[in-house]
C-alpha cells in the first residue's frame, strides 16, 4: 500500500483518494489510516479529513429483508435505524482508541464513507437487486 501526501501551505481539507482495487474491510481501512498518520506533515492539521464512499463496507443484517425497507425514496425509519446502528459498529472497530488519537492530530473532523457490502457493483444499464445503503459518518 503506497501512501503519498501532497502538502499545501495552509490546508483546510484533506481527501483520501484510492487509485486501485479496494475491498472496504475494517482491517485494510485501518492500515491505510495508520499509514496516513505516519506520513502526515508535522505541525499541520486540517479541519476535515474526508474518505471516499465505500471506505468501509459492512454486512447487511440478516434480520432485515428488502421488503422491510419499503419505498427507497421514503424508507422505513426503523429499518434505517437498524442499518445505521450496524454501520456504527464497523466505525467503532475502525477507530479504536489509538487510531482515533492519532487522527485527532491530523484533523478536527473525519468523514467516513460506510456502505453495505455489495457483491457486484451496478454498472450503466446493469442493475442488481441486492439491497444497498450508502452512509457518511462525521466523526468529531
Amino acid at each position: 500500500m503506497n501512501v503519498t501526501i501532497r502538502e499545501e501551505s495552509t490546508p483546510v481539507l484533506a481527501r483520501v483518494i484510492i487509485t486501485g482495487g479496494w475491498n472496504g474491510s475494517v482491517e485494510v481501512a485501518k492500515e491505510l489510516l495508520e499509514k496516513i498518520c505516519e506520513k502526515w506533515p508535522k505541525g499541520k492539521k486540517v479541519k476535515f479529513l474526508i474518505t471516499c464512499g465505500g471506505f468501509v463496507n459492512f454486512e447487511w443484517p440478516a434480520s432485515l429483508s428488502y421488503s422491510d425497507i419499503g419505498d427507497n425514496k421514503n424508507p422505513n425509519s426503523q429499518a434505517i435505524k437498524v442499518l445505521v446502528e450496524e454501520a456504527k459498529k464497523y466505525c467503532e472497530r475502525l477507530l479504536n482508541g489509538e487510531l482515533y488519537q492519532k487522527l485527532r492530530k491530523c484533523a478536527d473532523y473525519l468523514t467516513l464513507g460506510v456502505d453495505s457490502f455489495k457483491a457486484k457493483i451496478s454498472l450503466t444499464k446493469t442493475y442488481f437487486s441486492e439491497p444497498l445503503i450508502e452512509l457518511v459518518f462525521l466523526v468529531d
